[in-house]
C-alpha cells in the first residue's frame, strides 16, 4: 500500500454518521395525513354527476380519499348541498396543512365546474 494513505475511522463514529444521515433523510420524508370536512353547493345544471365530482376532487394533488356524507345532503331544485370529508397527505417536515388548504385544496375545488365552497373546516384534523 505504498503511496496510499488510509483514513482511520472509529466504528462508533461511523455508526453515528450513518444514524445522523438516516435521521435527516427520515425528516425530509415525513408523511402526515390530515382530514378536513368541506360543505359544498353543487349546481345541478353546471356540474357532472356525483361520481364525476368525487373523481375530480380525488384528482387534486395530495388528496387520497373523499367520502360523501350522504346523511347530511340537502337537495333543492337547482342545487345539492353536500358535505365531503377529504383526507390528504403531505410530505416533508415543512409541510403545512393550512398552507395546503389555501394553495392547493381550495383552488382545486374551485376549479371544478358547478361547485362552490360554502364552508370548510378551518383546522384540519391530523390523523398520522
Amino acid at each position: 500500500m505504498a503511496g496510499k494513505e488510509l483514513m482511520s475511522i472509529n466504528i462508533d463514529t461511523l455508526v453515528q454518521i450513518v444514524e445522523n444521515t438516516l435521521t435527516l433523510c427520515e425528516q425530509d420524508n415525513v408523511q402526515s395525513v390530515y382530514k378536513v370536512s368541506v360543505k359544498l353547493r353543487i349546481n345541478k345544471a353546471r356540474s357532472g354527476d356525483m361520481t364525476q365530482i368525487l373523481n375530480q376532487v380525488r384528482g387534486i394533488d395530495g388528496v387520497t380519499t373523499v367520502n360523501h356524507k350522504a346523511d347530511y345532503a340537502r337537495d333543492t331544485e337547482t342545487f345539492d348541498f353536500v358535505i365531503f370529508e377529504m383526507k390528504y397527505e403531505l410530505m416533508g417536515s415543512d409541510a403545512n396543512p393550512i398552507s395546503y388548504l389555501k394553495r392547493t385544496l381550495i383552488p382545486g375545488i374551485r376549479d371544478i365546474q358547478g361547485i362552490d365552497i360554502q364552508d370548510i373546516q378551518s383546522r384540519p384534523e391530523k390523523l398520522s
